[in-house]
């Protein structure tokens, strides 16, 4: 079953306007839509339906991101401009950039930049709210809280040691020196598929032999699942897959190829044992309510504007192509 989507070391989404979501797969409310072991950066204007775990060192969202759902991370969390984001839980530093929205904050420092919004803020440290900035609740500050001019706190502030206040800033509630409420630490569980849970992460000896399959350009053809060599297809070619193991040295699909996965029968399990690169303006779509599974011992690539579904996992890196849509899982032993 899908129910993540999930990304095990450093992730990098740096693709313009790439989208991930779990919501067209079997994705269950609650769990990890995006889940990194190391590091996680995006590029502008993606967006992720579901929440984003990562289990350490920092998060980095560009400009223009969407997260429709909460980001929890074991270090620092970034949020680029014009982005719209779900609740931070962040065991250091939290900054929210110029002209975005945020749910509550909890973490060690936290800033919110120029003309954003957040929910209540809870920091074992530091809180700095700069100009024109809005708080719809309460700010709890174990250390200092720094309010700019013309900001607005439509709750109570608590501080531990200093406040200072600009000019025309609001607070609704009580502006009092105490103890504060402490952060909610975030969340460390992050569901792991137990075959990512070993270190370091082994790359399973994917058996491959027999005939290379090579599809012309623009063909059509239904491939039974068993052992192969290389698969090949030229652009625009169909290919369709029905249940059980598909095994390959390597796989390369060209531009405007689409697979097509009958699990009416059950899952479409594919293994490549070196790369797996899905060309540009690729599909990979679903028939019945099965799995696709996708599991490439080296890089998989996923081409610009390609639109996918299923479980991708790269034992080396994963890269996205520019606008890319996937629909359900991606996950990375190194560089996504």
């Amino acid at each position: 079953m899908l129910r993540y989507l999930t990304i095990i070391t450093v992730v990098t989404l740096a693709s313009l306007g790439a989208t991930v979501s779990a919501e067209v797969v079997n994705f269950q409310p609650g769990q990890f839509a995006v889940l990194a072991g190391k590091k996680l950066e995006t590029g502008s204007s993606v967006s992720v339906y579901g929440n984003v775990g990562l289990l350490s060192s920092d998060m980095d969202f560009g400009s223009g991101v969407k997260i429709y759902g909460d980001i929890h991370a074991n270090d620092d969390v970034k949020i680029g401009s014009d982005s719209v984001v779900g609740s931070i839980y962040a065991s250091d530093k939290i900054t929210l950039g110029k002209r975005s929205t945020a749910g509550q904050l909890h973490g060690k420092d936290v800033t919110i930049d120029d003309d954003s919004a957040s929910g209540a803020i809870f920091a074992s440290h530091n809180v700095k709210i700069e100009d024109r900035a809005a708080v719809s609740g309460s700010i709890n500050a174990d250390h200092d809280v720094e309010l700019k001019k013309n900001s607005i706190i439509s709750g109570d502030v608590t501080y531990g040691k200093n406040i200072k206040k600009g000019k025309s800033v609001s607070v609704a509630g009580i502006v009092a020196k105490g103890s504060s409420v402490a952060p909610t630490a975030p969340n460390t569980i992050l569901s792991v598929p137990g075959d990512w849970l070993a270190s370091p992460y082994a790359t399973p000896a994917f058996a491959y032999g027999g005939s290379n399959v090579s599809v012309s350009a623009a063909d059509d053809v239904t491939l039974a699942a068993g052992t192969y060599r290389d698969l090949s297809a030229g652009r625009g070619a169909r290919l369709t897959l029905t249940a059980g193991v598909y095994n390959f040295a390597d796989i390369s699909l060209g531009q405007s190829v689409r697979i097509t996965a009958d699990t009416t029968a059950g899952d479409v399990v594919i293994n490549s044992a070196d790369d797996f690169n899905i060309g540009s303006d690729g599909i990979v779509a679903r028939l019945g309510n099965g799995d696709i599974i996708v599991s490439s011992g080296d890089d998989l690539n996923i081409g610009r504007n390609a639109n996918i579904i299923g479980q991708y996992r790269a034992y080396d890196d994963l890269s996205t192509g520019n606008f890319a849509t996937v629909g359900g899982t991606l996950r990375a032993a190194e560089d996504l």
